[in-house]
């Protein structure tokens, strides 16, 4: 086990601390965000919190160290439960979506879009939720049906939710109207 991966597992935090630590470590082993999502393999349920935390503060700050890792990243989304890993994951793919949404292929943007309109039903956390509704904006711009779908939605959930998804919700109806 490397240096690297044994920090990951016994010592990172959510503290920006440990992910300070771990952001030097990464760049001067010259490691790969795949093999920090390698380690998520090896983890316990919470140090997997940690680990999707810390790579939501690299991919962040620096975006371009999700290139090649996009298939990597949603396959871990495919089965992901947990609110603070699907709040991670769904910070992530805004980055990912912003940064990288022309190397995405057909495939890959099709396979997000199932994961966020499954988190958006299936009732997660508000923080969940609203990355949910700004992913889904950012597909909408090339999948047309999106749209529709994601209006229906918004116009059905508005009034039973947070201010903080009311807030999301309205930005993104903001533009469309």
């Amino acid at each position: 086990m490397s240096t690297f991966e044994h920090f990951l597992l016994h010592k990172l935090t959510f503290a920006l601390s440990t992910r300070n630590t771990a952001k030097e470590m990464y760049f001067e082993q010259h490691i790969s965000i795949l093999d920090v999502i390698e380690t998520v393999y090896k983890a316990t349920p919470q140090q997997k919190c940690y680990i999707l935390c810390f790579c939501d503060t690299i991919t962040r700050e620096y975006p371009s160290e999700l290139n090649n890792a996009y298939k990597a990243i949603i396959d871990i989304a495919k089965d992901e439960t947990h609110e603070s890993n699907k709040r991670s994951i769904t910070n992530i793919f805004i980055t990912l979506l912003k940064k990288h949404f022309t190397k995405l292929n057909s495939l890959e943007k099709e396979e997000i879009t199932n994961i966020c309109f499954q988190w958006l039903i299936d009732d997660s956390l508000v923080a969940t939720q609203s990355n949910c509704l700004t992913c889904l904006d950012l597909l909408s711009k090339e999948i047309d049906w999106i749209n529709e779908e994601l209006e229906q939605i918004i116009d059905k959930m508005y009034y039973t939710k947070s201010v903080a998804f009311q807030s999301r919700a309205m930005k993104i109806l903001k533009k469309r109207r």
